[in-house]
């Protein structure tokens, strides 16, 4: 059967208030749907991926329209839901025919609730899709009901929604065949924010699934634990993206590269071995990396790492249920610099019982670890995460899902206001990335022209938030009040 694999139509200014998004070039691989696409591929099915990206609403549907699918699936998340809802609505009122269905993080919690946004909607993908997607294309093409197929919302015979039995998640990821990268087409249209790479074309690999932490704001599919890939395989996929697609760069997109310290070192050892003279790039824990480790991985041609430090205030770590302390980000940042790795360090405002001090606090620390780059984030308790769930004790909560970025400030905690919250955002931006010193070691340290353009935007975003003060806040923000 043909199949089409869609991402909905966005822009980076839907994620990223207008100011900061100019500094932005923000286009992920989807990996999950070069998953699926592989699998469907590996039981006889022909593919394409319409990648929204790239493409405005429109020319999104006459894609579609023109490759006349038996099956399109759509990827959403929360801040793309309500796009995927029209992209359902507005391909099933050009062509009625095509089966129609939903997967990722938003409709596996949203479950039954995303046929009342989506009328016209067939099915929803709860899980992991590499089994059931084919599964049900194949069903689909001999004419068989799907109701005996694991990990689906669909309509019964009556019409009245029907969940099927819950769908395991893949234990044996080496089993499963490599993305299908060739769908991307020219994979150098994928680019992450400048200063976040070293080469170009970067590829996006996951040596492993899922997280065994507990973090609030966090959501996870299935056991709280991680599922690995060999060592060897991960090395294997590498060399066929860098074979097949001239890529020159990786981009780990575990939770936790170390989570499994042996297996560490050996990914390590393989990528190292490598004649390709790669870079690349790894989001890694600060309770699971040493200076032994980070040096490794610097031989082998890592250059930066993020450690996920969130805040610089123990009782909002503890808060976070993070299972870390101040001091143990110290020690990371300390170890990682020692090694000669670049420090990528994301922190968190509003989180439950934060006060406004206590996010200047955050800010300070940040200015004393001095990583080589800091994001400053309002907490986003996505659907499916232990703090939307709980969202009404600890603050309030926006009804609106375009609000739930990292921008945006879907949440407010009961011991601040929106306006403290976004003020904190745009002082933190201008008291780090505004230091004469933090200026002057970035423009000496530049060696490559990525290092270029992000200083050169970079400043251009610095140089709003001093002349305005807002290029932090969402130009729709209110000027008071909770959301």
């Amino acid at each position: 059967m043909r199949t089409v694999l869609v991402m909905p139509s966005w822009r980076v200014t839907d994620i990223y208030p207008a100011r900061l998004a100019a500094s932005m070039e923000l286009f992920w691989q989807p990996a999950g749907l070069l998953y699926i696409g592989a699998r469907l591929r590996e039981e006889g099915h022909e593919v394409s991926l319409v990648d929204g990206s790239f493409l405005t609403h429109a020319d999104l549907l006459d894609k579609v329209r023109a490759l006349r699918p038996g099956f399109v699936g759509i990827y959403a998340n929360t801040p793309l839901w309500e796009k995927a809802v029209r992209t359902v609505e507005d391909i099933k009122r050009l062509d009625p025919s095509p089966f129609v269905g939903v997967g990722g993080p938003m409709p596996m919690v949203w479950g039954e609730r995303c046929f009342d946004d989506a009328p016209s909607l067939d099915a929803v993908f709860r899980g992991e899709g590499e089994y059931s997607v084919p599964e049900a294309v194949d069903a689909l093409e001999r004419g068989n009901p799907l109701e005996a197929i694991p990990g689906l919302i669909v309509r019964g015979g009556n019409g009245a929604l029907l969940r099927t039995s819950s769908r395991p998640v893949v234990e044996d990821l080496d089993a499963l065949p490599f993305p299908a990268w060739d769908l991307l087409g020219d994979i150098r249209r994928y680019r992450a924010t400048p200063g976040t790479y070293r080469r170009e074309p970067v590829g996006s690999v996951f040596s492993s699934r899922g997280c065994e932490r507990r973090c609030i704001f966090c959501f996870q599919y299935g056991p709280k634990r991680i599922r690995y890939r060999r060592a060897e395989c991960v090395v294997e996929e590498i060399e066929a993206l860098v074979k097949g697609h001239g890529v020159r760069e990786i981009r780990f997109l575990d939770d936790n590269f170390s989570g499994d310290r042996d297996r560490a070192f050996q990914m390590c050892e393989g990528i190292g071995r490598l004649p390709y003279g790669l870079t690349w790039y790894v989001s890694d824990r600060v309770d699971t990396i040493d200076e032994e480790l980070c040096r490794a991985m610097r031989r082998a041609g890592c250059w930066a790492i993020l450690l996920g430090a969130e805040s610089g205030v123990q009782k909002c770590l503890d808060a976070l249920k993070k299972g870390i302390t101040v001091d143990q980000i110290r020690a990371a940042v300390r170890a990682a610099k020692r090694a000669g790795l670049k420090v990528y360090t994301p922190f968190i405002f509003g989180i439950p019982g934060e006060t406004f001090e206590d996010g200047l606090k955050t800010i300070s620390f940040a200015c004393e670890i001095e990583p080589y780059y800091v994001n400053f984030h309002t907490i986003t308790p996505y659907p499916g995460t232990a703090l939307y769930k709980n969202a009404s004790r600890h603050g309030t909560l926006s009804e609106e899902l375009g609000d739930f970025t990292f921008e945006h400030a879907s949440f407010v905690p009961h011991t601040m206001t929106r306006d403290e919250l976004l003020e904190l955002r745009s002082t933190a931006f201008r008291r780090f990335y505004g230091r004469p010193r933090y200026i002057l070691r970035r423009l000496l340290g530049i060696r490559s022209l990525s290092e270029i353009k992000a200083a050169f935007k970079g400043l251009r975003s610095v140089f709003w938030l001093f002349m305005h003060g807002d290029a932090a806040v969402p130009q729709d923000a209110p000027e008071s009040g909770a959301p």
